[in-house]
Parts: C-alpha cells; sequence; structure tokens
C-alpha cells in the first residue's frame, strides 16, 4: 500500500472541483488558508550528506519552516517508502521552529492534523510532534507512541477535554497514517488508517505561542526523543471536515 498516495486521496476524496494548492487539493500552500504547516520528504528538504538540516514548509509560511544543526540533525533515508523518502530519528535528535508561533499561524482551540510514521519500539516515551518545550499547562503534542500508548493533546493537559489516548494498539512499528480532528462543538476524534479509535468531547484552548516553538522528534525539556520514522506531517488550524468522511 503506498500510504503517501493513500493520505492525500483521502484528504481530497470529496473536494473534487476545488482548486487549492495544498495536500490532496484542500487548503493552499500560500499560507493564507487554515493549512499551516505541511511536512513533506519530496519537496523542501535540505540536507548536508544525509542529515536534514531543514525542511522548508510547503504550506507557504516560511517562519515555520523546520531546521537544527549539528548533532541534533535526523537522517534522510532515500526512497524506502514505496519509492518516496523517510526522515529517521533516533532518539537524539529534532527538528524545530524558531519562536515564531502566534494565533494567526498555529492552533487555538481546534486542529486537523495528518501524519505518517512508524515507531522503532513501544516503549519509549517520546513525541511524534510537540510544542517545544512540553508542559502540562498548555501544549499540543502527539506521542505515537508513549509507553505503549497513543495520545494527543490540545491546549491544558491532560484531562479528557484535552486529551485522546489509545492503550492496546499493535504493529506501530509499521507505517501507519493518523488522523486527528478537535473542534470545541464536535470535539476530538483520533483515526488510524481509516478506523476511529476514538471520539471525545470538547477541546481546551492552547495559548503558549510566544513561549513555545513547534517541533518534529521530541528530544526537547518535557519529553525523550522520537525512535522511529516519518514521511509527512499536516496541519490545519481549523478541523478539516474532509477528514473524517470516505475512510472505508
Amino acid at each position: 500500500m503506498n500510504i503517501r498516495i493513500l493520505l492525500s486521496f483521502l484528504i481530497a476524496s470529496t473536494t473534487l472541483g476545488f482548486a487549492q494548492t495544498g495536500p490532496g487539493g484542500v487548503g493552499t500552500n500560500t499560507g493564507t488558508s487554515s493549512l499551516k504547516i505541511w511536512n513533506r520528504t519530496d519537496n523542501g528538504v535540505s540536507t548536508t550528506g544525509a542529515l536534514v538540516d531543514s525542511i522548508s514548509n510547503s504550506a507557504g509560511i516560511t517562519t515555520l519552516t523546520v531546521s537544527e544543526t549539528g548533532a541534533l540533525r535526523p537522517t534522510l533515508v532515500a526512497g524506502v517508502v514505496n519509492g518516496y523518502n523517510e526522515i529517521s530519528f533516533s532518539g537524539s535528535n529534532c527538528l524545530r521552529t524558531g519562536l515564531n508561533l502566534t494565533t494567526t499561524n498555529f492552533v487555538n482551540d481546534q486542529a486537523s492534523t495528518f501524519l505518517v510514521c512508524r515507531a522503532d519500539n513501544t516503549t519509549q516515551t517520546s513525541c511524534v510532534y510537540t510544542t517545544d518545550p512540553l508542559v502540562g499547562s498548555t501544549r499540543f503534542t502527539c506521542h505515537v507512541p508513549w509507553s505503549g500508548t497513543v495520545y494527543y493533546d490540545i491546549g491544558v493537559c491532560c484531562g479528557n477535554d484535552a486529551r485522546l489516548d489509545v492503550g492496546g494498539l499493535t504493529n506501530l512499528n509499521n507505517y501507519s497514517y493518523w488522523s486527528y480532528d478537535a473542534n470545541p462543538t464536535s470535539g476530538k476524534q483520533l483515526y488510524r488508517n481509516g478506523s476511529l479509535l476514538l471520539n471525545r468531547a470538547n477541546t481546551t484552548v492552547y495559548s503558549s505561542h510566544a513561549t513555545q516553538r513547534f517541533n518534529l522528534g521530541g528530544n526537547t525539556s518535557g519529553t525523550n526523543g522520537f525512535v522511529g520514522d516519518l514521511t509527512e506531517m499536516i496541519l490545519f488550524t481549523t478541523k478539516n471536515k474532509y477528514s473524517t468522511t470516505n475512510h472505508h
């Protein structure tokens, strides 16, 4: 199964006819729609040898480009996922923005994210993506997994209004696509490979824009580094109504 192509199809499957330039034809790559972050391994990746210096934000907001230097850089592995590249994290590296998050370019109380990743082990306590530093007072984060459980948080951690948590999942060492939605009215939903895992009411407000960065791979205050691989991460700052349809 070509996960990258499938992900784009699922996002696009009910949007035919929309003249958009975002993933699967949803949103625009000019930074003017709710599409704010689009990290992909087939566009905008700058390397020194195999080490990833930066990934340009394909959503068009250059201040949300992620980068790192020296030993903190992850590795680009070419052509291993149905011909696509992957970014491999060892647990001691990450990529992150500067202190450039705002209430306009980042999440507040709603979001949709799409993620394609796999973990090397299920015992790790890490983030695939997170606000940096990881704190309990206000965060936007994803753990796939943290001690065997998959967590997604938005806002004030870690009660049910902010959190989705699903344990007992198998095959986390294989690639999956994860679709997450959060909206104050319709609540929070998490899908894996098109199947709904959890639906929970409410959200809370993320408010630490001025003091946090956006981070891929963790390895920062509050979290260990992700040990695994990633091919794509997409963030919309409003709930994308297409993400919960045509998943079957």
